[in-house]
């Protein structure tokens, strides 16, 4: 057992010797070192804190040749992601030598959200070669907390009921938050049916208000979208972002029942069903002209004076056996001019026989 230690004591002080004579001192672990015996980076790991997506970004890391006798190549040295250029992309230390490396870092590589702040690593990686043929990595990283360069609050805006056809515009105000006030705002592109607007506030360099208009021809149902703005900014380029939007299009005008059964009726019989014309947002309206195709269908009254809700009568009165699938049309026009057509559908069906 004495003689197995003695052995194992022996081969380590070998190995610590071997250790010295090559590389000119004994073996240090600083993981600062990053692998590479005798070159370390002076700062390997850097926290740059809070920077802004548009800043121009240039980060140094310092080599030192620290081996005392042996020479190192180093390189290739090469940026990560968002570099834009790195020097030196290869250069040679002397014992003693100190070298600054470098790199141009680009942000706006990074897909940010519009919301930020997002934590971003960059990393530059060396390759430094020992004169015996070795080859170790260098590995030298910064790290930040990146905001975006501008960003809109909030991200996303309700309109509550949009009504249809062209109502008066519903509007939110929105703010651009950026280090900087923004040199214009616009719309890049907005939902089909929506006619959407920006416009600066009166004495404020990034609040803008956001005008929606729904269009006639605007879809019916939930509204999910979203509205995309581009900025000007005062160091010049052009950043795109969005705000989404919600909301839920409706008629404004609007009929009850929404169709009008009459069921089985015999030649010769009438039935009467009333309809109310009634209005959402309570504005009010006339009932210009009503159209009828069928003669065995008769409204009354057809005209009726301004008001936020009217009532009618349709009749029906078969002179033919058959089924009737007509409608009812129904000219309507707001106090602010604008038309709109309810058609009720209109089904019935008269028998050729005598209902009893």
């Amino acid at each position: 057992m004495k003689q197995l230690l003695f052995t194992a004591g022996i081969l380590a002080l070998g190995l610590l010797a071997g250790a010295i004579l090559v590389h000119g001192q004994a073996p240090d672990w600083d993981p600062s070192r990053m692998l590479v015996p005798g070159v370390r980076c002076l700062d390997a790991e850097q926290d740059l804190g809070e920077l802004w997506q548009t800043d121009s970004l240039e980060l140094e890391f310092h080599l030192v040749n620290e081996s005392g006798e042996d020479t190192f190549e180093v390189g290739p040295i090469r940026g990560g992601y968002a570099c834009t250029s790195v020097t030196p992309e290869k250069v040679t230390m002397s014992p003693g030598d100190e070298v600054t490396v470098k790199a141009t870092v680009d942000l706006e590589r990074y897909r940010f959200p519009a919301s930020g702040p997002k934590e971003f690593t960059e990393t530059v990686l060396a390759i430094a070669k020992d004169p015996f043929g070795e080859k170790f990595a260098l590995r030298m990283a910064a790290r930040g907390l990146v905001r975006p360069s501008y960003r809109i609050e909030p991200e996303a805006v309700s309109f509550g009921t949009i009504f249809r056809p062209d109502t008066p515009a519903v509007s939110a105000e929105v703010e651009c938050v950026s280090p900087t006030p923004l040199q214009g705002l616009e719309i890049l592109s907005a939902p089909e049916g929506l006619n959407a607007s920006v416009e600066r506030l009166p004495g404020e360099a990034n609040a803008f208000r956001l005008t929606v208009r729904a269009a006639p021809d605007i879809a019916y149902g939930a509204l999910k979208e979203r509205i995309r703005f581009r900025a000007q900014l005062a160091s010049g380029p052009f950043v795109t972002r969005s705000v989404a939007v919600r909301g839920r299009v409706v008629d404004d005008l609007y009929a009850l029942p929404p169709i009008l059964l009459f069921g089985t009726l015999a030649a010769g019989d009438e039935c009467s069903l009333t309809v109310r014309l009634l209005s959402r947002s309570q504005e009010p309206f006339v009932v210009e002209r009503v159209e009828t195709i069928h003669q065995a269908l008769e409204v009354q009254p057809r005209e009726l004076s301004s008001s936020t809700a009217h009532t009618c009568v349709v009749s029906f009165r078969p002179t033919a056996p058959g089924a009737l699938s007509e409608s009812v049309k129904f000219k309507l026009r707001t106090r602010a001019g604008r038309e709109h057509t309810v058609e009720l559908p209109v089904r019935a069906y008269a028998a050729s026989f005598t209902i009893r």
